[in-house]
């Protein structure tokens, strides 16, 4: 995953889910990276350093 303001990223290994379980793996996924101070959202990803600014609104969302 790669913040949409700058280069900052994350490599995560790939795990294998069964059909059944994506969405919650993808759940688990997006509380790990809130836990580490990045922000998911629907339209990308932000390091910790500019999720603070997106949530606060002093950089709008590409």
């Amino acid at each position: 995953m790669v913040c949409q303001q700058c280069t900052a990223s994350v490599d995560l290994e790939t795990v294998i889910v069964r059909p059944d379980r994506e969405r919650a793996s993808r759940q688990c996924l997006n509380e790990l990276l809130v836990d580490c101070g990045w922000l998911p959202t629907t339209w990308g990803y932000y390091c910790r350093q500019h999720a603070t600014a997106v949530r606060n609104g002093s950089i709008r969302r590409r």
